[in-house]
C-alpha cells in the first residue's frame, strides 16, 4: 500500500514541476524569428491559353479540332479568333 502512495505522490510531484518549468519559459524565448526569405526576382511566365477551333474534313463527318494560342492564330490567319464580330 505504501508503495502505492509513495508512486502517486512522485507522480503527482513530478507532473507539477513539468507544468512548473513550462509556465516559466514565455513562448517568445523558444521561438527564434528567422529572417523571411527574398522574393525570387525571376517569376514564371503565364503560358497563353489555347482557342480550339472545329474544322470540316471533306470526305469525313467527323470535326478536326485544331488548337493554337491567340498569337499562333493571329499569324497563321492574320485574324484575332477572339475578336468579336
Amino acid at each position: 500500500m505504501t508503495n502505492t502512495r509513495n508512486f502517486a505522490r512522485i507522480s503527482v510531484l513530478a507532473a507539477a514541476g513539468v507544468f512548473a518549468a513550462c509556465a516559466a519559459i514565455p513562448a517568445s524565448a523558444t521561438i527564434k524569428d528567422e529572417p523571411a526569405a527574398p522574393p525570387l526576382a525571376v517569376a514564371k511566365p503565364k503560358k497563353e491559353r489555347q482557342v480550339c477551333i472545329r474544322t470540316d474534313v471533306t470526305g469525313s463527318r467527323i470535326e478536326r479540332l485544331i488548337c493554337n494560342t491567340r498569337s499562333e492564330w493571329i499569324n497563321l490567319t492574320g485574324q484575332d479568333p477572339l475578336a468579336k464580330k
